[in-house]
């Protein structure tokens, strides 16, 4: 009997050749989300931003920072900016004025180991020169600068004598005492030290009897006044000037009118709950149509408080992505002097300062009102901040005073070249139409504008790794050369113009839902607008 041997089995069916797949994203102008779901968040966000924050077009490299002012005498760092705009209109009364412990020292121009303009008087401490200021033009047109701090009380800085004096002629207050000053309806309001009370002066005047006004009779959370702000509200029937009184446990209580001794013109608006809010008293700032206070809860907007949103975290509230975030950082530093907020005009951004603990970077919040997004700021040596003349001006803690205007970091005062900038983007994970399914990253191609090409090196980030990228190995150069020493027909010079740069990266790894991460370093400013990136789909396990 013939015995067959078995055929080997054939497979008829051809294998499926792996697929590349292609997509274009476009650039996380809406910033960080610190609140929603990361299993759940859209391509208009990103997870982390550093250096590189939401802007017009895309994501853009902040600013740089030079020197202006070396060796302020100070214990403690320079405490605070003070701007002063003149009422010359050739400009020749601006003057930019910096506080620290050892006294007041102009820094209009640069200058260095500077002769303070004002010395405290004995006894000086860390806390003298953290202060609050105003200007203020009395009815017989003297243009003055109000500055007040809980050690050395009120100071006035007069125009037409280009003198520091301490101020005079204010009874029923202990001007010593006077810890905060502000102006609401053209009468300026002082605060003493330690009280829950506030006094203001005659309408017009920086000088005369001071009336008492009694708020700490509405704080049902208690502690003392912390300061007076200025809310202009249109309600309808045109705008209305508040003023918001803030106590040290988070009571917010509003009143409106002209006159504070009249019961029938000067009224109680609202009472309300905030949680305690930070040590110091630069806590608030009016922006964009809203006054925006600091507290445990985060940021809370005044028009939140009316329409009955108490938790910032509400999806309406400005600082709903980074609710999460900010409170951590209150959660440790909330008793630490620091905390600030402030506006930074030129390129229409809110800035969020807080103490930075050791071992970590500077950090700041940075919010675009145009694109409604959040990002870092990284590696500032900021202690406070403050705009003039429509810059970015601040201090550090080891007496130097630094103005935010270029496009390399670090420019010392003798004008040495400084460092690129170095930033870094995580944007959301994304499973690309097929959940559950493994990605392959091969390739990426970001899209950039700059005068100068960036370094750039992009990494794929698989399922919901947020390990932060570090700064690029490479090393970059200025494009172009000096005049007076570049040869013609062989030097480059710098157009000046915005450029589009892109160019192809590699990648590598596999996951289910894969977010492509970025670090870069610049000499220009650098704007990612978008970028495609290529992949190949495989299975579910």
């Amino acid at each position: 009997m013939a015995v067959h041997s078995p055929r080997a089995s054939r497979s008829f069916t051809k294998p499926r050749p792996q697929m590349a797949i292609s997509a274009t994203l476009p650039s996380p102008i809406k910033g960080m989300d610190g609140r929603t779901p990361i299993s759940n968040q859209g391509p208009e966000n990103c997870l982390y931003a550093y250096n590189i924050v939401p802007s017009e077009y895309g994501i853009r490299t902040r600013r740089g920072y030079r020197e202006i002012a070396i060796n302020v005498p100070q214990t403690a760092g320079i405490q605070t900016i003070i701007p002063f705009d003149g009422q010359n209109p050739a400009g020749t009364g601006d003057k930019l004025f910096v506080a620290t412990s050892s006294g007041i020292y102009d820094v209009t121009t640069p200058v260095d180991a500077p002769t303070p303009v004002f010395t405290w008087p004995l006894p000086v401490n860390d806390a003298a020169g953290y202060g609050q200021f105003t200007n203020f033009t009395n009815d017989n047109g003297d243009h003055v600068l109000l500055y007040a701090d809980s050690i050395h009380g009120l100071h006035i800085y007069t125009e037409t004598t280009g003198l520091w004096t301490l101020a005079t002629g204010i009874t029923n207050a202990t001007i010593a005492d006077i810890r905060f000053v502000m102006i609401h309806n053209q009468r300026v309001w002082i605060i003493e030290e330690g009280a829950a009370n506030a006094k203001y002066l005659p309408v017009g005047a920086f000088a005369g009897a001071a009336t008492n006004f009694n708020f700490g009779a509405l704080f049902a959370v208690g502690g003392d006044l912390v300061g007076l702000w200025n809310w202009t509200l249109d309600g309808g029937n045109g705008a209305d000037d508040y003023l918001v009184a803030i106590s040290r446990g988070g009571d917010v209580v509003v009143f409106r009118g002209e006159d504070p001794s009249s019961a029938v013109t000067w009224t109680n608006t609202g009472v309300f709950r905030i949680g305690k809010v930070p040590a110091g008293h630069r806590i608030a700032v009016e922006f964009g149509g809203d006054l925006h206070v600091l507290s445990s809860f985060g940021i809370t907007a005044m028009s939140d408080l009316l329409r009955g949103v108490f938790d910032p975290g509400d999806r309406g509230s400005i600082a709903f992505p980074i609710a999460r975030l900010l409170r951590a950082e209150m959660e440790d530093t909330i008793t630490q002097i620091g905390w600030e907020i402030y506006t930074y005009e030129t390129e229409g951004q809110l800035v969020v300062n807080y103490p930075q603990t050791s071992g970590n970077p500077n950090l700041q919040f940075v919010y675009n009102i145009t694109t409604g997004g959040w990002g870092y700021w990284r590696d500032l040596p900021m202690y406070t901040g403050n705009t003039w003349l429509q810059n970015l001006y601040f201090g550090g803690t080891d007496g130097t005073v630094y103005a935010y205007n270029g496009t390399t970091d670090n420019v010392k005062y003798d004008g040495t070249a400084g460092s690129p900038i170095q930033w870094s983007m995580l944007p959301n994970y994304n499973d690309y139409n097929s959940p559950g399914s493994f990605k392959l990253a091969q390739f990426v191609r970001p899209y950039f504008l700059a005068q100068q090409q960036p370094d750039v090196e992009a990494v794929a980030y698989f399922d919901y790794d947020l390990s932060q990228l570090g700064n690029p190995s490479g090393v970059l150069t200025p494009q172009g050369d000096v005049w007076d020493t570049g040869l013609w027909n062989d030097a480059k010079w710098s157009s000046g113009e915005v450029l589009p740069f892109n160019g192809v990266i590699g990648l590598s790894g596999t996951g289910t839902v894969v977010a492509i991460g970025f670090r870069g370093q610049s000499l220009e400013r650098t704007t990612l607008t978008g970028w495609d990136f290529v992949w190949s789909v495989g299975g579910v396990l």
